[in-house]
C-alpha cells in the first residue's frame, strides 16, 4: 500500500508480538527497515545515534515503560512520530500519552488499526517536511523583515497588529507585548483630517495600495513624520486577510522644510523690518535736522526778538539730543555687533544708582503727569553691586525712557531685590501694555509694536535691543510681563556676590585704623 521504505525504531520485549506486528505490517504492504530494542539502554542509544522515520513502543516492559520512552524520544527527536502498541493500557493512561505527543496509541488485540495509525504519521511526516521547507523560507524572509532599515507592520482587516518588525517598535516606542493586538489608531495623532483616514481604508479595502504621509504619535506623546504605504494580503479564496504596512520616517525631513520655510519667513520678516527700520531711521534722523536747519536759519532773521529765539535755541538744543540719541543707538548696535563694547566694573551702592535714575526722569514724567517713584528693600544701604555702572545707567535709560514715553497717566516704579545670586530691577508702569503675542519679538532689534506706534510715539525700533545685549553682556538677563491697557513690568537681573559687603566693611576698618 505504501511504497514508501520507512526507518523504524521498535521498542518491544516480547518476540512473538514483535513478529506479529511486522509481519501484519508487511502483510499491508509497508516498505519498512525495523530496528528491534527489547530494553532501555539499547533504546536509548539508538535514540542518540540514529535516524528514524517512525517510533514504535510497547508500554509495559522490564524496568521500563512507554511513557518514559516517549518522553526520552520528544526530548532526542521531537519531529519523529510515536506510536504505542500495547497490549494492557486504560484510557486514562493512553489520554496521557496522547498529550504527551503520543500521534496514536493501537492495543494489541486490535492491530488491524496500526496501519491507519501509520498512515497518519507517514502524512504528518510529509507535512512535517513541507513545513521544514515553508519554514525555512519564512525564516529568510522573516530575516530580511527583521533587519529591513523601514518600519514594516502586519494587520489584520480590522486593523489590529499582529505583527511588526523592530524598526516598527523604535519608531513608536512601544514594545512588542504593549502593540500587538492592538489597533493601528492607538498611533493616531489627531493631527491629520478624518475624511484623509476615511479615503485610506476605502482604498485598501478594495485591494488597491494607498500611500501618502501622515503624523503619528510615539508612546511618549512626541510627533513624528511617516512616509507609509499600505497595501493588502489575499487569501486562497481571493479574499482580503491581512494588510501590511511598509513606513518611513521622514521626520527629520519635515523638519528641515519646516526650518527651511521658517528661516526663508525670517528672512522675508528681516527685509521688511529692516526696510521699516530705514524708512523710520530716516525719519528719527531728517527730522530733528530739519528743526535744527531750520530754527538756526530763524536765528539770523532779526524780526525775532530775545525771546522767541531763546526759545529756538531750546529747540534746537532739544532736537540735536535727539539726534544724538539716534546716533547713540546706532554706534552702540554696531559695537555690540563687533563685539566692541567693554565693561569696566566697579562697585555701587543699589540705592544711590536707581535714586539717580529717579532724578534724571522726575521732570520728563512730571510734565505727562505721571508720577515716578522708587521702592527700595529694607535693606537698600547694605546692598553694594559690581558692574558697570555706564551700562546699568544705559539699561534703565532705555526701560525707564519707554515707560515714560508710553505712559500717559498713573505712575512709573522702580524697584529691586536680591535673589540668590542675582539683583533683579523692575521698571513698571501703568502704561499702554503690551500684545502677548508681541512679548517675545519686542528685544528684536528694528522690532515695535506696529507702526502706528512709531508715528504717535516715535522710536527706532533699537532701544530694547540693545538693553537686551547690554543685560546678556553684563551676565544677565531681561524679561516682560504686560497687558494691553493695564502697563508693562520690565525686569532684568545682574550677578550679586554676597560677600562684596563683607569685604567692603573690612576695608574700611582698616583705613580707619
Amino acid at each position: 500500500m505504501s511504497e514508501q521504505k520507512l526507518n523504524v525504531l521498535y521498542l518491544e520485549d516480547n518476540m512473538s508480538d514483535a513478529e506479529l506486528i511486522i509481519s501484519k505490517l508487511k502483510s499491508e504492504g509497508f516498505q519498512f527497515q525495523v530496528k528491534l530494542v527489547t530494553e532501555e539502554k539499547t533504546y536509548t542509544e539508538n535514540i542518540n545515534s540514529g535516524s528514524f522515520d517512525l517510533i514504535l513502543s510497547d508500554y509495559n516492559l522490564p524496568s521500563y515503560n512507554g511513557m518514559a520512552a516517549l518522553k526520552l524520544a520528544h526530548q532526542k527527536c521531537p519531529q519523529v512520530p510515536f506510536i504505542c502498541v500495547s497490549g494492557a493500557i486504560g484510557e486514562d493512561l493512553a489520554v496521557e500519552m496522547l498529550k504527551e505527543g503520543a500521534v496514536d496509541y493501537v492495543l494489541k488485540d486490535k492491530l488491524g488499526k496500526l496501519p491507519l495509525a501509520i498512515h497518519r504519521a507517514l502524512n504528518e511526516i510529509l507535512e512535517r517536511k513541507a513545513r521544514d521547507i515553508a519554514e525555512r523560507e519564512l525564516h529568510k524572509l522573516s530575516q530580511a523583515v527583521e533587519s529591513n532599515p523601514v518600519s514594516i507592520a502586519i494587520t489584520n482587516i480590522q486593523g489590529i497588529i499582529e505583527y511588526a518588525n523592530p524598526r516598527f517598535y523604535e519608531l513608536c516606542g512601544y514594545s512588542s507585548h504593549e502593540i500587538l493586538g492592538h489597533k493601528t489608531n492607538m498611533l493616531k495623532s489627531g493631527q491629520m483630517p478624518p475624511d484623509m483616514y476615511k479615503e485610506l481604508w476605502q482604498t485598501i479595502l478594495s485591494g488597491k495600495v494607498w500611500h501618502g504621509e501622515l503624523i503619528n504619535k510615539n508612546k511618549n506623546g512626541e510627533l513624528y513624520w511617516v512616509n507609509i504605504s499600505i497595501s493588502s494580503i489575499v487569501g486562497k479564496d481571493g479574499k482580503i486577510t491581512h494588510f501590511v504596512s511598509v513606513t518611513e520616517d521622514i521626520t527629520e525631513k519635515k523638519r528641515s522644510e519646516q526650518e527651511l520655510i521658517k528661516a526663508k519667513e525670517k528672512a522675508i520678516e528681516s527685509d521688511l523690518l529692516k526696510s521699516t527700520f530705514l524708512a523710520n531711521m530716516s525719519h528719527e534722523i531728517r527730522t530733528p535736522l530739519n528743526s535744527i536747519i531750520g530754527f538756526s536759519e530763524l536765528l539770523a532773521d532779526a524780526d525775532f526778538d530775545e525771546n522767541q529765539k531763546s526759545e529756538f535755541i531750546r529747540t534746537i538744543i532739544q532736537n540735536g539730543n535727539n539726534l544724538l540719541s539716534v546716533i547713540s543707538d546706532i554706534i552702540d548696535i554696531s559695537k555690540l555687533d563687533s563685539g566692541q563694547v567693554t565693561i569696566r566694573k566697579k562697585v555701587v551702592y543699589v540705592s544711590q544708582l536707581v535714586n539717580d535714575v529717579q532724578k534724571d526722569f522726575f521732570y520728563k514724567a512730571k510734565e505727562k503727569g505721571v508720577g515716578l517713584r522708587v521702592v527700595h528693600p529694607l535693606s537698600d544701604h547694605e546692598i553694594l553691586l559690581e558692574s558697570d555702572v555706564d551700562r546699568i545707567r544705559q539699561i534703565f535709560n532705555n526701560l525707564a525712557g519707554n515707560a515714560v514715553k508710553f505712559t500717559d497717566s498713573g505712575y512709573i516704579e522702580i524697584s529691586y531685590n536680591v535673589k540668590n545670586d542675582f539683583i533683579v530691577f523692575r521698571v513698571k508702569d501703568t502704561g499702554i501694555g503690551i500684545p502677548s503675542d508681541f512679548q517675545k519679538k519686542i528685544f528684536e532689534r528694528f522690532s515695535q509694536v506696529d507702526s502706528g506706534f512709531t508715528r504717535k510715539y516715535g522710536g527706532n525700533g533699537l532701544g530694547l535691543a540693545i538693553t537686551k545685549n547690554l543685560v546678556e553682556l553684563l551676565g544677565g538677563r531681561i524679561w516682560v510681563n504686560s497687558e494691553p491697557e493695564q502697563g508693562s513690568s520690565f525686569y532684568f537681573s545682574l550677578p550679586y556676590r554676597q560677600e562684596l559687603k563683607s569685604n567692603i566693611s573690612e576695608n574700611s576698618s582698616r583705613e580707619k585704623a
